[in-house]
């Protein structure tokens, strides 16, 4: 055996024998020689021992200092001994031997119990640089348990070194050999944290066996399920030995499985596909589990999951099932990828079997408890959340989705204890104050909503969603800029992100009204990623703002053929068929939506919205409504909606009750007076309402809009307007840049007919939003009311210069025309209006009404008549055309379509059932018969 591979205890052992025999010579001598020639021969052995130690046993700096102390101190004795009655006299000299020689063997024997108990620290300079992520690979000397001279570490350490240099690409790797010899893993990870190594590399030579053992200690990121050790079994001879490891042998695989896993957990993806691949390829035939690969194939499945490879994530899922069917976090991560493809059944079924196999299983409650909520399902959701939060009550992330579906509930006080002990328990996550953010929005707390914000991105400054999210902030509080600001500063960060220029689509379409600038937007996000179904949803929408219902309408059916289990998709294509009177299909599709997510009170909410208004029937709508409070108890705004409700249908004091018990339910929320003040004001309850309006200001006293709430309020109020002004300047206090309080005040000025300070307010409303078509038509008919026909007209123009594409101006701009008696420039709007969308009724409708006035009832009975074949649902159209008839003297096919409007809208239009009466009179005396169809 070389002298290199000799351990420990062997080295020790002979160490105490070489002592042994030098004692017994060196009595021997003291019998024969003079002592002081004994005391020479003594320290010269000291000299030779400490050399010892130098060459065989100095792995680090301690050892070495340690050892050149003993030969040096040696060699000052022999070159300047003592006096020679020191060492001749026959008691102290004697003595003196003794000391010496037992100091320098319990020297030694303390150096070996320390080497055992604690490794060497390194030798400078060979220690991993953790902040440049270099993977460092330790080789430890295999212990040789017989006299075979075969070293293993040799051929690992040449076959990884080519692998590192094939990786410098990729990776920096180094391997290091070293002398010491690990017996155990928690010797190996202790020089592994000597060295800052990610892997140690160290076994065992047993006959024809080479046993290899593998210890991790990832430095910056994780490494989850490393396989143990394996045997290697052959006639053990240089060429057998290389020709194993040259074949791919496990310590090249198990590198390949540590890269991988540290490229992925350090979100490197594309590196970590690259090594999980390589990895998988180096691992022999049939020994698949005993290598761990199904922690490979889980992996990997992860990466294609962040990619929205399904089918790829799920056949990894599957191959990895396939070697471990009963592993609980393989099969809640099959459950995630069947939530990710809205196979919800599938996903509950998977997380319900993990839960089976592990019932203290956290993760797997947790994932299921998402589902749920992605069903809209909250109750069901929150009982698995606290489940999951009582196996792990210091999960942050688990405290965070709880937190969210709290939230959706209308629970934000126990919403916010849950982010803020999240907080307590890691104040370094920036998610976690970003969500309390999202809770603050909601609560109209803005400030505190953009201080988190601001925390989450001191903590994550190149996180572009927190500035994706600090941008709606800004927009609350009306400052546009700074929100464009922070939506550029996300696209910058990751130019290929689809969500920021989403995003940015969004702020374009609903704040700056530049819809040729969205619709770029929109279709950039569709090309970086063509999968995604909400880019769809915002492309469809604002072709509807376009009038581009056609183009809609195929977005709209895009997303649902993308994601066909995806609820909101259908109920936002109801809105197309709402927008087209198409109210039937509109209904299917909320239908559709419950049907995916029949635990959704929010989809329920939508349907009684529907049968609200088609076919106003509030006997539909309340049961929707109370389908959703079953669902959702404790969520307040659904009892805002159903108290409007009530009061629709009369029954006010359940109004009222519904009104108190969302304040009760939430008596800090703002919101919740701010309804019952509307409620009170319309039953002319003024007193009631300030009180509830001065109580929200008091909760939210920094809230711009409540203060706009109560001026509105007050304005109605002869006595009151010095207190509406000072709630209007209040608001414009808070939000200098919100051109919506500027244009508020402006109907203020109108109303007390300060018309010089109206047009001051509506002229800096349009400064602050040049493209907000409401403002522009706000001006002209103040303009208009003054007689500033020019000025209103320039307004209108604008109007049209910006949004050309929307019928609704030009009959706007027509009626303005046909006000200042322009016939002929009215009619080229109305026309231009039917062009541009001719199978929209209301341009008909509104071209008939002109001709009714002009005296034109041929060609408005024309127009009317193809409204309702558009629109048959449109009862209130029968009266038009009766009226039409009537003035052509039609009385037969007049009464005929007063009849059926009455039947459709009941009694209560007196003035259609006395022309009934009379049309009934003149048929019965025959004065005149109406041909039966007109021409």
């Amino acid at each position: 055996m070389s002298r290199h591979n000799s351990g420990i205890t062997n080295t020790t052992s002979r160490l105490k024998k070489i002592a042994s025999q030098t004692i017994t010579r060196f009595s021997d001598l003291s019998q024969q020689l003079e002592l002081i020639w004994v005391n020479q021969a003594l320290l010269v052995a000291l000299v030779l021992v400490g050399l010892f130690l130098i060459i065989d046993l100095t792995p680090n700096v301690a050892d070495a200092v340690v050892a050149v102390l003993i030969a040096v101190s040696g060699l000052v004795l022999y070159l300047f001994p003592p006096s020679k009655k020191f060492v001749t006299d026959p008691v102290f000299g004697r003595k003196n031997v003794t000391f010496i020689l037992g100091t320098t063997l319990s020297c030694l024997l303390a150096l070996s119990l320390i080497r055992t108990l604690d490794p060497p620290a390194p030798l400078a300079g060979p220690v991993a640089n953790i902040r440049q992520h270099e993977v460092l690979v330790l080789i430890a000397t295999f212990e040789t348990m017989s006299g075979n001279e075969i070293e293993p570490q040799r051929e690992w350490q040449v076959v990884l070194e080519r692998a590192a240099e094939e990786l410098r690409d990729r990776q920096r790797v180094r391997v290091l050999s070293i002398p010491q010899m690990v017996t155990t893993q928690e010797s190996a990870k202790a020089l592994s944290d000597a060295y800052a190594a990610t892997l140690v590399i160290w076994g065992r030579v047993r006959g024809a066996v080479v046993e290899s053992q593998y210890t991790v200690t990832p430095r910056w990121s994780h490494v989850d399920d490393i396989p143990d050790g394996t045997i290697f079994q052959a006639n053990l001879n240089e060429f057998e030995l290389k020709r194993f490891v040259s074949d791919g042998g496990d310590t090249q695989y198990i590198l390949s499985f540590v890269l991988a896993q540290l490229a992925f957990f350090d979100n490197e993806d594309s590196n970590a596909l690259s090594f999980i691949n390589e990895a998988l390829a180096q691992i022999p035939e049939g020994r698949e589990a005993e290598l761990s690969a199904a922690s490979l194939y889980n992996t990997r499945s992860y990466i294609y999951q962040s990619n929205q490879d399904y089918i790829s994530a799920l056949n990894d899922v599957n191959a990895a099932m396939e070697l471990e069917p009963d592993n609980a976090i393989t099969v809640s991560n099959r459950g995630s990828i069947y939530q990710r493809m809205q196979l919800f059944e599938e996903a509950l079924a998977d997380f319900d079997r993990a839960i089976e196999l592990d019932p203290v299983f956290a993760t797997a409650y947790s994932n299921r408890g998402d589902v749920h909520s992605e069903l809209g399902d909250y109750q069901v959701a929150l009982s698995n959340y606290d489940i999951a939060v009582q196996l792990e009550p210091t999960r942050t992330d688990i405290l965070n989705r709880r937190a969210y579906v709290l939230s959706r509930m209308g629970e934000y006080s126990r919403a916010l204890e849950d982010l803020n002990r999240s907080i307590e328990l890691d104040s370094e996550l920036a998610w976690t104050y970003s969500s309390r953010a999202y809770i603050y929005e909601d609560l109209h707390d803005f400030q505190q909503a953009m201080h988190d914000v601001g925390r989450a991105i001191a903590l994550e400054p190149d996180n572009k969603d927190f500035y994706q999210q600090r941008s709606y902030i800004h927009r609350s509080l009306g400052e546009y800029d700074l929100a464009l600001m922070d939506i550029n500063t996300a696209i910058e960060l990751d130019p290929d992100d689809a969500d920021s220029f989403r995003t940015r689509a969004y702020f374009y379409h609903h704040i700056v009204l530049g819809y040729d600038l969205a619709l770029g937007d929109f279709n950039q996000a569709i090309t970086l990623d063509p999968l995604d179904g909400w880019s769809y949803i915002g492309r469809a929408h604002l072709r509807l703002d376009m009038f581009d219902f056609e183009l809609a309408l195929a977005d709209f059916n895009t997303a649902i053929e993308l994601q066909p289990n995806n609820a909101y998709f259908y109920r936002e294509r109801s809105h197309y068929y709402r927008a087209v009177l198409e109210n039937e299909l509109a209904v299917e599709d909320i239908n559709q939506a419950i049907e995916l997510q029949p635990n959704n009170a929010e989809l329920y909410s939508v349907r009684a919205d529907f049968y609200h208004t088609f076919p106003n029937d509030l006997a539909l709508a309340l049961p929707d409504l109370n389908k959703a409070i079953e669902l959702q108890p404790r969520n307040p705004r659904f009892y805002y909606k159903r108290a409007y409700y009530y009061e629709r249908t009369g029954d006010d004091d359940l109004a009222l009750a519904d009104l108190n018990y969302a304040i009760e339910l939430q008596p800090t929320n703002s919101s919740a007076y701010i309804e019952r003040a509307t409620y009170y004001h319309r039953h002319s309850e003024n007193e009631l309402a300030l009180a509830d309006f001065n109580h929200a200001i008091e909760l939210e006293p920094d809230n711009a809009d409540l203060y706009r709430s109560r001026a509105q309020f007050l304005q109605y109020q002869t006595n009151s307007r010095e207190l509406a002004l000072a709630d209007f300047n209040r608001a414009i206090e808070l939000q200098p840049n919100n051109g919506q309080f500027y244009r508020d005040r402006a109907g203020f000025f109108e109303d007390i007919g300060d018309s010089t300070l109206a047009i001051a307010d509506f002229d800096r409303a349009i400064e602050l939003q040049p493209n907000y078509v409401d403002f522009y038509q706000a001006r002209a008919r103040f303009h208009q009311r003054l007689g500033n026909n020019t000025l209103a007209l320039v307004d209108l123009d604008r109007i049209i210069e910006m949004q050309p594409y929307n019928p609704n101006f030009y009959i706007s701009r027509a009626n303005y025309f046909q006000q200042l008696n322009e016939i002929e420039r009215a009619r080229a709007d109305f026309d231009r209006a039917v062009a541009l969308q001719p199978n929209i009724p209301y341009g008909y409708e509104s071209r008939a009404r002109f001709y009714q006035v002009i005296g034109e009832y041929d060609l408005a009975l024309l127009d009317l008549r193809r409204a309702l074949e558009i629109s048959p649902s449109s009862s209130y159209l029968y009266r038009e055309v009766g009226d039409s008839y009537f003035h052509l003297g039609y009385y037969n096919e007049a009464l005929e379509n007063y009849r059926l409007y009455i039947a459709s809208v009941g009694s209560f239009d007196r003035y259609i059932v006395e022309r009934i009466d009379e049309l009934e009179e003149l048929t019965a005396a025959n004065r005149r018969h109406s041909r039966n169809v007109y021409p």
